[in-house]
């Protein structure tokens, strides 16, 4: 069935849960590659010498460890993309244009509501999707 699937991060809890539903897919030599955008505002700024880059990469990677780990664990290929920017715009052109089967997003509003409600970067994603998207709660 799904043998490409992308998953947007932000090396959250929700992301995990992302992550970790994979497994209820079913799907046998499949592929995943996890994508973690650093939102572009954070850094517009300010300059960020490589030395801050290389210590937020490292940062991200540990976020992610949890879930790389599971992937290991289940001997589920897969690739990890840190990229800069917009983040909801490189998350969906990502999604489009790679080639994936499914898209898989965890749920984060950041509103008071965010319980009751799904992301702004989820529904953006929803909305531009080219491809199925799953949202884990």
């Amino acid at each position: 069935m799904y043998k490409s699937i992308f998953i947007a991060t932000d090396a959250s809890k929700n992301a995990l849960r992302a992550v970790k539903e994979v497994i209820h897919l079913n799907c046998t030599d499949i592929h995943v590659t996890l994508v973690y955008v650093k939102d572009a505002r954070a850094t517009r700024d300010s300059i960020l010498h490589d030395e801050e880059s290389i210590s937020h990469k490292e940062k991200v990677l540990n976020a992610l460890q949890e879930s790389i780990d599971f992937l290991e664990d289940n001997d589920i290929r897969y690739e990890v993309k840190l990229l800069h920017g917009e983040v909801h715009e490189v998350l969906i052109e990502k999604m489009n244009n790679g080639n994936y089967d499914v898209a898989i997003i965890g749920r984060t509003g950041k509103s008071i509501l965010k319980d009751l409600m799904i992301g702004s970067v989820s529904k953006k994603m929803i909305k531009a999707a080219n491809i199925p998207v799953l949202v884990v709660n």
